[in-house]
Order: C-alpha cells, then sequence, then structure tokens
C-alpha cells in the first residue's frame, strides 16, 4: 500500500485531522471558494468570518444546512487529506462537495473559514488574523453559533439543520442546549465518546493497518509510537494535566475544553428532542463505525444511525479495507454520492 505511513507523512494528515488549530494548509487558496453561491460575513463579536452561502434556484425560502468544521485548520471548502493512516492523491474539498451537492436538491447551505485557517499558514486567502493562543473549544461553539443565527436571521431561510463534521458533531452538541432554532442535527462522521479513548482506539488502529499493510521499517514504528504517545498525553490532559507545551498543534487548554465538551456531547443530545442523523463509514479508520453506533442509545426512536459500506472519515470511498492490496486506483477522490443521498432522504423525511 503506497500511501499508508510514508516516512510519517499520513501521520501528520492525521494528527492535525484531531488537533483542531494546527499550521499547516490543508486547501488551496487558489481554488475558487464562492463558485455556485454569494460572499457572506458572519460576525461573531471579535472577528468576521467569511464564507459562501448557497442557495437552490427561485426565490424560497429554502431549507437551511450549516455545516460545521471537524479538526484541522479547514476552509470553507474543508479540503481533507485523508484519514488515519491513508494520504490522498490532493485534498478532497468535503464541504464544497457537499454544498453544492445540497443546494441542487432544493437546501441553501452555509459554510465558512474557520477562524484557525487564513493566511498565517496558507489555508486561506481571507483577512483573519494569527488565532490568539488562549483559543478554546468554546470559541469554535461560538463562531458554529454565529452561523446558525446568520441563516436564521435570512427571510429566504425556513427551517434550519446543522451537519456538524467529526468534531463538528462535538460542536453541534453544544449547540442545542441554547438554539432552539435548530430543527435537524446530522452528525457526520462524528463519536458518541471521549477524546482520550477515541485516540486510544486509533492509535491501536494505526498499528494495526501498519503491521497489515507489511511495513516494518523504523519510520513506521516511530509513526505509531508517536501516536501512542499522543494518546497517552491527552488523556492525561483529560485527567487534569494541563501544564506544558502545545501538542499536536494546539494548546492543552484547548485540549482540555476539546475533552470536556467531548465528554458532555452525549448528555446534550440526549436531552435535546431535536431528530438527530448519526452517519458514519464502515472504512472510517478516525472514527470506527462502533463509536457511530453508539448515538443510537442517546437518540433513541428520534433519529437513527446509518453506517454506509466502504466510505471513509473524508466520504470518500475505498474499493476494500484490505490494506496489503489497496492500491491508488482503489480510494475515491470525490465525496460518496451515498453519503448525500442518505443525508437528503433523511432531512426530506424530518424537515
Amino acid at each position: 500500500m503506497r500511501r499508508l505511513v510514508q516516512g510519517g507523512t499520513a501521520l501528520t494528515a492525521a494528527l492535525m485531522l484531531l488537533a483542531g488549530c494546527g499550521g499547516f494548509a490543508t486547501d488551496d487558496p487558489s481554488e475558487p471558494s464562492t463558485a455556485g453561491g454569494e460572499d457572506v460575513v458572519i460576525e461573531t463579536g471579535d472577528l468576521d468570518l467569511v464564507g459562501t452561502l448557497r442557495t437552490p434556484e427561485g426565490d424560497g425560502p429554502f431549507p437551511g444546512v450549516v455545516i460545521v468544521h471537524g479538526s484541522g485548520p479547514l476552509s470553507r471548502d474543508g479540503a481533507v487529506p485523508g484519514e488515519l493512516g491513508l494520504t490522498f492523491t490532493r485534498p478532497v474539498p468535503v464541504y464544497r462537495a457537499l454544498a453544492e451537492s445540497l443546494a441542487e436538491q432544493g437546501y441553501a447551505v452555509l459554510t465558512w473559514d474557520k477562524r484557525t485557517c487564513g493566511p498565517f499558514n496558507g489555508c486561506a486567502d481571507n483577512a483573519y488574523p494569527t488565532p490568539a493562543g488562549d483559543l478554546t473549544f468554546e470559541t469554535l461553539r461560538d463562531d458554529a453559533a454565529a452561523a446558525v443565527e446568520f441563516l436564521v436571521a435570512r427571510e429566504d431561510i425556513s427551517d434550519v439543520a446543522v451537519i456538524g463534521h467529526s468534531k463538528g458533531g462535538t460542536v453541534s452538541a453544544g449547540l442545542l442546549e441554547q438554539h432552539d432554532e435548530i430543527d435537524a442535527l446530522v452528525l457526520l462522521a462524528s463519536p458518541a465518546a471521549d477524546v482520550p479513548d477515541l485516540l486510544d482506539v486509533q492509535a491501536e488502529k494505526f498499528a494495526e493497518l501498519v503491521a497489515d499493510s507489511g511495513q516494518q521499517s523504523g519510520a513506521a514504528q516511530g509513526a505509531v509510537e508517536d501516536l501512542r504517545d499522543l494518546a497517552a498525553q491527552v488523556r492525561a490532559i483529560g485527567d487534569g494535566e494541563v501544564d506544558g507545551p502545545p501538542l499536536a498543534g494546539a494548546s492543552r487548554a484547548f485540549w482540555a475544553s476539546y475533552i470536556e465538551a467531548s465528554r458532555e456531547a452525549p448528555g446534550q443530545v440526549a436531552a435535546s428532542d431535536v431528530p438527530v442523523l448519526a452517519l458514519g463509514g464502515e472504512l472510517d479508520w478516525n472514527v470506527p463505525p462502533a463509536y457511530v453506533q453508539e448515538w443510537s442509545d442517546v437518540i433513541g426512536d428520534r433519529g437513527e444511525v446509518v453506517i454506509l459500506p466502504n466510505v471513509t472519515h473524508a466520504l470518500t470511498r475505498l474499493a476494500t479495507g484490505d490494506v496489503a492490496e489497496l492500491g491508488p486506483g482503489d480510494i475515491g477522490e470525490e465525496v460518496d454520492p451515498s453519503v448525500t443521498s442518505a443525508i437528503v432522504d433523511w432531512l426530506r423525511d424530518t424537515l
């Protein structure tokens, strides 16, 4: 398997997907992000977030959708470079693809550049300043809340659904307590588990992928140990050890606030009466299907859990889950149509 752990490159991508505010470009700022939509500004108080609103043809009102970012410095396009242990030939613009597909199906979709994505790290060509060193998870939640409020205030929007991808599901769960304008929630490849537990599972999954691929190099084994060490340090933070230097691109205070939010998310979803779709992929190595399935105990009969065959954390498709047999032609480079179909089918029955 050619792109599993090449000198630690795939591991780097995995760490940034988890960290939440890293410092390397995941998007190509030269690509137009507003194609098919209008530029918008989302006011948060301390920062004007810039984004794109894609609306269907016609006068509306339209059901609205807010897409909330996963981890990493992601722009409104949400270009994801891979999943745990696997680096794609090019980043997949996950949120742009979802937004375009949903707009074609009659939904107005809002995406925006995350405040950790700007010219300071080559992620997007906007006017964002370098994020403050004391950034916490609550700030990202407040940004998502501002995006919801932006849609609610528009006369051409009717109901509002939130789609939280990966860590964005944890962000979105925290919105339910204070924002009764949310009419539906999609937890997309988002775990019903706290961060330390998830990282432990990811570390062992990564070790399994390396072993199954037949790679025995020192770099590969070192990458495995690096991820195990990260998992151990994050667990220590979760146990209260917050002093020390930044970890995987984020301050330890950020990790502590993220861990706390992940532990609160299931209770926040359970306490709400908002319908929920928990959607995962069979070949998601970042968030294994079992952690998506756990949402069924939380949402009961007001939602459903769907696991899509062969779909990854980046919502693409792999021809096989056997890493020893997986070649370049087996790795999808587009968001799989089954993802959008599952979301649209559920939203049509819900909103």
